[in-house]
């Protein structure tokens, strides 16, 4: 009996040791896993920010348009000169994945919101038609993008929070 005491002892430092160096092992990818999804996170959060600080700009710009006084059909009507680009996230590099979901879903829902806002005021230009200022129409313009440049604000503010980013001198 006692010739197999030191066998079993050597048996269970071995499975003792295997089990301490797959935990090692474990913990060391994901500590480096962590570390590459941050810089992953860093990488695309620091691109997204910029293009909502350019998106934030554009919308208070037309936000902020009470159009220019332009003859129209013999009259005189204020038409809108400021117009917000499209807003295409199709070529922004780096991993969507290593963002939070919900932030995800809340930029990729940018683009819709901007088209529901242009379709919203052509059919409320064409009922509310009303020159020469057309007032109650630059009214709702001015709170559908200045909705869309607060939403871009909070945004910027997260990611800048997640990503650990510094605060961009950018359109102030």
């Amino acid at each position: 009996m006692t010739d197999y005491i030191p066998t079993i002892l050597g048996a269970l430092g071995a499975i003792a040791g295997g089990a301490a160096t797959q935990c090692f092992t474990l913990w060391r990818e994901s500590h480096s896993g962590n570390k590459a999804r941050f810089r992953d996170m860093q990488f695309i959060g620091g691109e997204l920010i910029i293009r909502l600080i350019e998106l934030r700009y554009q919308c208070r710009e037309a936000g902020d348009d009470n159009g220019t006084p332009t003859m129209v059909n013999g009259q005189q009507e204020d038409i809108v000169t400021t117009h917000v680009e499209d807003f295409s996230l199709g070529d922004v590099q780096g991993k969507w994945e290593s963002l939070p979901p919900d932030l995800q879903f809340r930029i990729r829902e940018i683009p819709s919101r901007l088209k529901e806002i242009d379709r919203w005021l052509e059919r409320f230009y064409a009922i509310h038609y009303s020159p020469p200022e057309n007032s109650e129409y630059f009214g709702h313009r001015h709170d559908l993008y200045y909705s869309i440049a607060n939403s871009a604000e909070e945004l910027i503010e997260i990611l800048r929070n997640i990503c650990k980013l510094p605060k961009s001198d950018l359109y102030p």
